[in-house]
């Protein structure tokens, strides 16, 4: 097949007349020079300069807001969304814009997009390894003490810095290097250069694009490959520890599936089906985090893969699933996990067994089936279905009555870890609150009281991991019958992710011997933990009471030793320094209580029967107490809390209550107490969705202790929602969110000046501000969900059973009905629809008033610029958060352990 002579096609073409077929609208600026609105980004006002002096040189466009440039072919390329190829198809046959029919996505398919990328790997390798330097390729192993042989197989090849490039400056046909750079381009191992500007209507970009390698500074590249040997990508290392600075030490092409992908698995794959072959019936594979620690393994002859992190994720479990089904029957295969043995390593480690034994062990079952998204039809054949199990028998006859728990025992049944719909949706919730909460640069985030599970807290850390955020994480109730002491515990857990700029200052490895390279690139998050001390009698509440002093559990003086046992060295003093004078703590004004242990400072008509409850509920666990615990707790507590605190630490101003109430009023009123006495902001976090569980969340300081009057023509507070406030509470049952109201509320907190004295500061802005309300939605995809949860259990899959009073009677809502009503009030913007929008929130009565305050007051108080009358103008119109709770057949759902009440 002939070449495709491209600067033939674009010497013959004019991009004048190329832009006014793509349907641009030209504005003439000077001789053959144009603007236009730029079609790459949302452009308000022309920014798009189109040169087409043929005797200025190549003829072509630049935008001076987004800084996309090129000739006709970009300019096609960009406006029509297609591809190299078929951009000059349509300029050689002369076609019009809506000749081109593309999907209404106008996006590629899956298939166009992976063929190309696929090229432009296979391209990208090719040219490496022909260019590859062997002498610094030799230097290099070496100096890490790795095996030549094994890198080689494992495709290793030496890249200085900016080959690619360089090799398409020297490639002399236009055609061969336009035609490389594409698929490179398309692969995204090298990046096109923003050109400069030399005057105001003519850019120096004759000489054609400018281009730069997507890997940093000399590296050693090695592909990427799935189990069936296909590219799928490639990865790069520093070759210098002293570029770790400029660029990641690490860097893989954009777009590759490392979740789905275990490396070496093209190699240790096949290396244990032919040891199966060969008659060997006990097989093992090594699983690691990093590269170079599966190859160190592989060059001992023994089959490894990395997860690539420190974490397995559920692609990866069953790509491991599947290697052992095909299997003969007789043959059984260990997986031996070698992870580091940092903090990150040993809880990925334990994940990692966790789900293994989950997917390689034990059958999918249900642990109440009664809480999962099947219809009854079908709930009722799944439940027929388990019961013929055993370890399903024994556990239904265990939860048949209060007192049959003692039959769910480690001989009845071994196994303890079930999926959990509960923890799904759970961890579905938590993911989007955590993004909106990173987009808001929130600094803590507040959980209720028992909304957690241990394995909760598992993920959350490595969720957490790299972040901002920190979480305090609601409370669990621990079943562990070793060590003893921690049986029955309710415990409090904090979780902080330790700054970057703190981890970027442990840059000398010889400071720290003992610790792990990787540890500084991946993050840690540290975990502070205490367990509950007083319960609430009238509800009779039963745990296992904590014996220590109630205190913070964030106290800076215990950061460094914390951080020490998470790197497993000592720090230098100079991070000890930062750590502690130089590094923004917030949560250094934070205290703790859990929830009914506010009574302890709400009255002291409380002290006497709480000092005596809480000595007999230590008895029962055959605990010593002493009689004035109470006592000393409520002096440290003023210590702590107090206008001017203890004079040794910083003054805790902010108290944080997770709670699972039903008398909400109570919390009310301790917080508006506690604010008037000492001016402490209380952030109180309640549960809802049950009689016992009412809601009533909301943050209580200042302006909490009298209700403001309302003044004709005035509107007394500014926020996002044109004066309309949800969750800091003004002295009204009506300001905290309902009972029936899921949210994320937000509100900046001045730890500081939270009593604002008299006369007010004139620049003092409000120390209580509320930044944003997003009641959490939830949507689901019933038929989906449903077919795929009984593909799971290996059942056979059965006609939709969902009727219409089910999913009514469900939080969760129809996906397709959500977004159809999100369209509609999108684009018709009137009442009606958004009236139909806010029916499907929990809460709609709190949308419809925040709505409405949108629509009255948004002359007096408006909050952004009114151009264009668009839903994303308005935060009251698009403040909310969408969690779909759908599993298509890609995902699995996680398991939570369901501890056995009896051992014999």
């Amino acid at each position: 097949m002939s070449r495709i002579d491209y600067k033939a096609i674009t010497d013959s073409l004019s991009i004048e007349e190329v832009a006014r077929r793509l349907g641009m609208e030209l504005k003439t600026e000077a001789a053959g020079r144009f603007k236009a609105l730029c079609p790459f980004h949302d452009d308000k006002t022309p920014s798009l300069l189109i040169d087409a002096n043929r005797d200025s040189g190549r003829q072509h466009f630049y935008c001076f807001a987004c800084g996309e440039s090129g000739d006709v072919i970009d300019l096609t390329k960009g406006v029509l969304h297609v591809s190299f190829k078929e951009a000059i198809n349509w300029l050689s046959n002369g076609a019009e814009k809506k000749d081109i029919v593309r999907p209404r996505s106008t996006k590629k398919s899956d298939v166009d997009t992976a063929k190309e990328l696929h090229t432009g790997l296979e391209l990208g390798y090719g040219i490496y390894k022909k260019k590859s330097f062997d002498a610094s390729f030799l230097t290099w192993a070496k100096s890490r003490n790795l095996n030549e042989q094994v890198l080689r197989q494992a495709g290793f090849v030496f890249a200085e810095e900016n080959l690619l490039s360089k090799y398409l400056e020297s490639t002399p046909d236009t055609d061969i290097r336009r035609e490389k750079a594409e698929a490179l381009e398309q692969a995204h191992l090298i990046r096109k250069l923003t050109p400069g500007v030399s005057t105001a209507f003519h850019l120096p970009l004759h000489v054609g694009p400018q281009y730069r390698d997507s890997f940093l500074n000399a590296r050693v590249v090695f592909p990427l490959f799935d189990e069936k040997r296909k590219l799928v990508g490639l990865g790069s290392r520093a070759v210098n520890d002293g570029d770790v600075r400029l660029a990641p030490k690490y860097q893989f092409t954009k777009g590759f599936p490392k979740g789905s992908v275990l490396y070496r698995a093209e190699n240790a794959f096949a290396q244990i089906r032919a040891a199966s072959k060969d008659g060997k019936d006990h097989l093992c594979i090594f699983l690691c985090e990093g590269f170079l620690d599966a190859l160190r393994i592989e060059a001992c002859g023994l089959p490894a893969v990395a997860v690539m992190g420190s974490s397995i994720s559920e692609s990866q479990i069953r790509l491991l699933v599947n290697l052992a089904d095909t299997l003969p029957k007789k043959s059984t295969l260990a997986v031996h996990i070698c992870f580091d043995r940092d903090e990150a390593g040993l809880r990925g480690a334990a994940d990692a067994c966790l789900k293994l034994m989950n997917a390689l062990s034990l059958e999918c079952s249900f642990v109440c089936p009664s809480n999962w998204p099947f219809g009854k039809t079908n709930k009722n054949k799944v439940t027929e279905t388990l019961r013929s199990s055993a370890t399903y028998k024994t556990l239904l006859r265990a939860a048949e009555s209060t007192d049959s728990a003692h039959l769910w025992n480690n001989i009845a049944c071994e196994e303890k870890d079930y999926p959990s719909w509960a923890e799904h949706r759970r961890r579905r919730i938590l993911k989007g609150v955590i993004a909106s909460c990173e987009a808001l640069a929130v600094d803590l985030l507040v959980l209720p009281e028992y909304s957690i599970r241990p394995e909760t807290v598992a993920w959350l850390k490595l969720e957490l991991t790299g972040k901002h955020l920190s979480i305090l994480a609601g409370t669990h109730l621990e079943f562990k019958r070793e060590p003893q002491v921690d049986h029955l515990r309710a415990k409090l857990t904090l979780l902080w992710p330790v700054p970057k700029d703190v981890l970027s200052s442990l840059n000398s490895r010889e400071n720290l011997p003992d610790m792990r390279s990787d540890f500084l690139e991946r993050g840690t998050v540290l975990e502070f933990m205490r367990g509950k001390k007083y319960r609430s009698i009238a509800l009779e509440e039963f745990f296992r009471p904590a014996s220590i002093p109630l205190s913070p559990l964030f106290r800076p003086y215990d950061l460094p030793n914390k951080l020490e046992l998470a790197i497993g060295g000592k720090l230098p003093t100079d991070t000890i320094s930062h750590l502690l004078a130089e590094t923004r703590l917030p949560l250094k004004h934070l205290m703790e209580l859990i929830c009914s242990e506010v009574f302890l400072i709400s009255s002291p008509a409380n002290y006497l029967h709480m000092s005596e409850d809480y000595r007999n509920l230590r008895a029962k666990f055959g605990e010593p107490c002493d009689s004035e615990e109470v006592y000393s707790d409520v002096r440290r507590l003023a210590g702590l809390l107090s206008i001017t605190g203890d004079g040794k630490s910083p003054r805790r101003s902010i108290l944080a209550v997770p709670a699972a109430t039903s008398r909400s009023a109570d919390y009310w009123i301790a917080g508006q107490a506690n604010f008037l006495a000492a001016g402490t902001t209380s952030v109180f976090c309640n549960s809802v969705g049950s009689k016992e569980l009412v809601g009533g969340s909301c943050f209580i300081g200042r302006g909490s202790w009298r209700s403001e009057k309302s003044t004709a023509g005035y509107i007394p507070r500014i926020t996002p929602y044109h004066g309309w406030s949800k969750g800091i509470f003004y002295n009204s049952s009506q300001d905290a969110l309902s009972d029936k109201d899921q949210a994320l509320v937000v509100a900046d907190v001045d730890p500081h000046n939270m009593m604002e004295g008299k006369p007010r500061a004139q620049t003092m802005p409000s120390p209580l501000q509320l930044v944003a309300y997003l009641p959490i939605i939830e949507t689901i995809d019933w038929e989906v969900t449903e077919k795929n949860l009984l593909s799971a259990l290996s059942l056979p899959s059965q006609e939709y059973s969902f009727s219409a009073d089910e999913r009514r009677n469900s939080r969760a809502i129809k996906e397709e009905d959500f977004w159809e009503k999100v369209f509609a009030a999108s684009t018709k913007l009137d009442t009606q629809s958004f009236m139909s929008l806010w029916d499907q929130f929990p809460d709609e009565g709190a949308l419809i008033k925040r709505y409405k305050a949108s629509q009255n007051n948004d002359d007096m108080q408006p909050t952004s610029s009114r151009r264009e009358d668009r839903i994303f103008n308005k935060p009251a119109l698009y403040d909310w958060i969408n969690v779909s709770l759908t599993v298509n057949s890609q995902q699995s759902i996680p398991s939570i352990e369901v501890p056995h009440w009896k051992r014999r």
